[in-house]
Order: C-alpha cells, then sequence, then structure tokens
C-alpha cells in the first residue's frame, strides 16, 4: 500500500527544455557558487566509541544541545530535507540523529542502546526479534545503522544493517519495517540506501559473507566474499540486481566492497561505488545498463564511469583515466554531475557528467587514510596524528539547498560545504479553483529538478505560514493541488527554498 502524503504533487513538463546537464559551464564556475568552507556542522571530532558495538557512546547530555558540541559515533552517512533539517547514521550510538535549522541535536530514530546479548556473528537478529513497528520512532531499537536515504518532504529511510532490516520513519514520526531481508549471508557492513520518489522502489547494497570461514579475532563478523545490489518492490519484494550465486565467491561475485549509490536525475540509470578494500586496481564506480536476467547465473550489465585506471589521479582529467583510492560517496546533483568521496584518498571530488568524456575535478583534500584518528584494537597499529573533516570521507551528498554534506566517519565529523547565494524565487503564475468544493491549483515556472516548499495561509499577514506540501520539479514548469485545503473558501499561497 502506498503511504499516504499530506498532499497531491503533480509535475508538468514542458517539451523542448534542456536540462542544465547539457550546458555545462566549466567547473571553476560550478565550484564559484560555493561559500569558502570554515568549521564544522556537527561533531566535535573528539571520538570516543567503543569498537565493540554492543556499546554506545551518546551521553544523555547530548540530546538537544548544539550539533558541533557532541561526539559522534562513527557516523556514515548525513542527508537533508528542504527544511533545512539534517540526519545523521550514527552507526555506533545505533540512533538516527538530527540537526535542526538552529543547530541543536535531537534523536531521531532508534534508543542508543544494542538490543542483542552475546556475540552476534553478522548480526543475526535473534528469534523474537519485535522492533518492526509502526511505533513512534525513537522507541525501536536500530542495530548498527548505516546508511539512510531522506525524501524532500522529511520522510526517512534507514538502512537498519544490524537487523536485516530497512525502516520507514513518517513525517508523523511513526516507523515502521518495509524490507526484512532474510538472506543468511547478510553482513551488517551494506550501506547503499536509494528510495524513489513514489516509495515504491528501493535499491541497496550488501556485503555477501564467506560462512566457512572463521571469524578473525579482530572481528565479530564473517570475512565478506564480495556484494551485492538489490532491489525491494512493492509488488516483488525482493530481487538482486547484480550477480549472487546459490554459491557465492569471489569470482561470481560482480562487486567487491560495494558503497553508496544514487540514482541520475536525468537517465533514472544507477550508479553504485565499488570501494575494493583489498584489490585497489578494481575501485570504480559503476553504471548499472540492465539488471542481471537471472542473477543466479548471470550478471548485469554496466559501465566503468570512474576510476579503474593505475595511472595516477588527474585533476581535471578524464573520469576513467583517474585512480580513486578506494571509492566510497557518490551524489548527484541538479545542475548535471555527481560528487565522489574516496575513503583511503581523503578526497571529494566531482564528475561533470555521465559521458565517457566526462572530467573529474578536485573538489575537498583531505588527509588520507594515514591521518586521522583511529579507535581500533591496539592490534591493528595505525599513526595517531591529527583529526580532520575530510579524512576518510565515508559519504558525500547533495543537500536540497545546492548545499554539500561530507560525513567523515573515523574523526566523527560533518562538514557542510553552503551555496554562496540562493537560485532566483519563482512567482506563482496561476492560483485557480474550479468550483468550490475543489482544491486550490497552483503553476509556476522555476528551475529543473529544484525542490519548493508550498507555503499556504487563510491570511497573509499570519505568522507563521502553513507548509502545504514539497514539490520537486522535473523540468521547468511544475504545479501543485492542494487537496487539504479543498474546503477553504479563501486561501494565500507563496513559494519558498529548501532552508
Amino acid at each position: 500500500m502506498k503511504h499516504p502524503r499530506a498532499a497531491v504533487l503533480f509535475f508538468l513538463t514542458l517539451p523542448g527544455m534542456a536540462h542544465p546537464a547539457a550546458a555545462q559551464t566549466g567547473f571553476p564556475a560550478f565550484a564559484s557558487t560555493f561559500a569558502p568552507v570554515t568549521g564544522y556542522y556537527a561533531g566535535n571530532g573528539a571520538v570516543t566509541a567503543s569498537t565493540v558495538p554492543e556499546t554506545s557512546e551518546w551521553q544523555s547530555g547530548y540530546e538537544g544541545a548544539p550539533a558541533v558540541s557532541v561526539s559522534l559515533s562513527n557516523p556514515h552517512i548525513a542527508m537533508a530535507d528542504v527544511f533545512g533539517n539534517v540526519f545523521i547514521a550514527d552507526k555506533a550510538s545505533h540512533a538516527i540523529l538530527k540537526v535542526t535549522p538552529d543547530g541543536l541535536l535531537h534523536t531521531f530514530a532508534g534508543t542508543h542502546a544494542f538490543p542483542y546479548t552475546g556475540a552476534a556473528p553478522s548480526y543475526a537478529p535473534p528469534a523474537g526479534f519485535a522492533q518492526d513497528g509502526p511505533a513512534p520512532a525513537t522507541s525501536l531499537n536500530l542495530v548498527a545503522c548505516n546508511g539512510l536515504y531522506v525524501l524532500p518532504d522529511g520522510v526517512v529511510y534507514i538502512y537498519d544493517a544490524g537487523s536485516h532490516r530497512i525502516r520507514r520513519v513518517g513525517l508523523d514520526g511513526i516507523m515502521s519495517t518495509v524490507v526484512n531481508d532474510p538472506d543468511p549471508n547478510w553482513l551488517p557492513s551494506g550501506r547503499g540506501l536509494w528510495v524513489s520518489p513514489a516509495e515504491d522502489l528501493i535499491y541497496y547494497t550488501q556485503e555477501v559473507a564467506d560462512l566457512s570461514a572463521p571469524i578473525p579475532p579482530t572481528s565479530i563478523n564473517h570475512p565478506p566474499l564480495g556484494g551485492v545490489v538489490k532491489k525491494w518492490t512493492r509488488d516483488g519484494g525482493i530481487k538482486a540486481v547484480t550477480a549472487y550465486p546459490a554459491n557465492p565467491s569471489p569470482d561470481n561475485l560482480e562487486l567487491v566492497n560495494p558503497g553508496n549509490i544514487d540514482v541520475s536525475p536525468i537517465t533514472h540509470k544507477l550508479y553504485v561505488t565499488d570501494r575494493a578494500e583489498d584489490n585497489p586496481a578494481r575501485s570504480c564506480v559503476y553504471r548499472i545498463e540492465s539488471e542481471a536476467a537471472n542473477p543466479l547465473i548471470g550478471q548485469s550489465v554496466k559501465t566503468v564511469v570512474a576510476g579503474l585506471s593505475s595511472g595516477g589521479t588527474q585533476d581535471g582529467g578524464l573520469a576513467t583515466e583517474t585512480y580513486l583510492n578506494q571509492v566510497r560517496g557518490i551524489s548527484f546533483t541538479r545542475e548535471g554531475g555527481y560528487f565522489i568521496c574516496t575513503h583511503k584518498g581523503g578526497q571529494v571530488w566531482f564528475v561533470d557528467g555521465e559521458t565517457a568524456e566526462a572530467r573529474i575535478h578536485l573538489f575537498l583534500h583531505g588527509r588520507g587514510k594515514n591521518d586521522i584518528q583511529y579507535r581500533g584494537p591496539a592490534a591493528l597499529p595505525l599513526p595517531v596524528t591529527t583529526v580532520e573533516c575530510d579524512s576518510q570521507p565515508r559519504a558525500v551528498t547533495a543537500a536540497p539547498d545546492g548545499s554539500v554534506l561530507v560525513v567523515s566517519n573515523d574523526s566523527g565529523l560533518v562538514r557542510k560545504i553552503k551555496k554562496a547565494a540562493p537560485p532566483p524565487l519563482p512567482v506563482i503564475q496561476t492560483l485557480q479553483k474550479p468550483s468550490p468544493d475543489s482544491p486550490f491549483q497552483l503553476t509556476w515556472t522555476g528551475l529543473p529538478l529544484e525542490s519548493y516548499i508550498v507555503e499556504r495561509s487563510p491570511d497573509p499577514s499570519a505568522i507563521p505560514w502553513e507548509t502545504a506540501g514539497v514539490v520537486t520539479a522535473t523540468e521547468v514548469s511544475a504545479s501543485f493541488t492542494d487537496t487539504a485545503a479543498a474546503g477553504m473558501t479563501r486561501g494565500f499561497y507563496r513559494l519558498s527554498l529548501p532552508r
């Protein structure tokens, strides 16, 4: 059943209109639209989270505190909604955190408690695990939540890696389970998650456990054999997108360590990063051209669009001729092109298109793998020098307001690179109510792929105005039908941009 929304959204497309990607003005012009990078958005860099998954380092004093004063616990990704809220998957505290526009941090989902007792190889939920809801999101346990996906209006999907589940938190704060994957080879290290605007299609990644191998002394899980991309549909359930034979092995799985994923808003193709931790020659970004017809015996058709090169790092060179040191994050922009980040390289890159001639440009430069605060056991020594947000970035996401969010897992920091100036605000062109009982209908001309907040009021002097809905324009012309105001005889409307 489709989840209800507060309003019905309609989108119009004008024929013959070019997408911004067709008229790229070059990376320097694109980069100049961002404000200078200063400070951090969340986290204080004093990472204290234990490597033992049962231990949460959350402190009660963090609730409602300034986000920059809080010690984050292995944050893996941050995404924003159009209202300026930023959601953080704080893996080791087993919770999703929310930073409101005033800079204060709150628990959004999860209890900050590890619900399993005893050893939990592969984090298999015990019998009787009753945390599926529906119930208030802060009353249900999350387990090593490793990823999330935020829709523009604030609906949040959670990759709850430790419970084999994908959860949904609605606008009412109620959490429920959408996907429950019973795969016995599941490892709690998957993170990639993408949800369609209609919420009827979900893509996610999974690492596949080698159950025949012993658990290493420095881990609580079996080692991975490789990875797979899966999808869930409302009618078809769970299905593998890439090869997933009955007897998986490193030789027959297409991916080594799949990272984050995104879908191009222009071509609607699925993009997947492969970190390839122990095989750096395979670290790259794939575009899935077509899914595996039979994942048990066949593979998907995919194209390497960035990485897979030993020729060194080439700022401004072809994306397919640039070495990516364990690429992990990916996020498309509405201008065309996409950001990626390299885990071990400590860098954020921008790829300026989706063709074979696309070039890659250095956007942020961190200190790389060896210049981070390492929290592993003493048996795994690594240099400990400085803490920097751009060291070991796990994810990069483009926010609805055009800002860029970068999450550094090991240093427990979130950086936000803001746009220097917002795009122009369009004017509502038509506002009509065909009959006394019909809803108000609005149309306007804006920017392709821009999200707009529609606000209503019975009195234009009233403060604050009420949010009627959120519209993401597919092309230039957009419209909104306010079904919730069908009984109103008088209404005032205005548009606002993501905050």
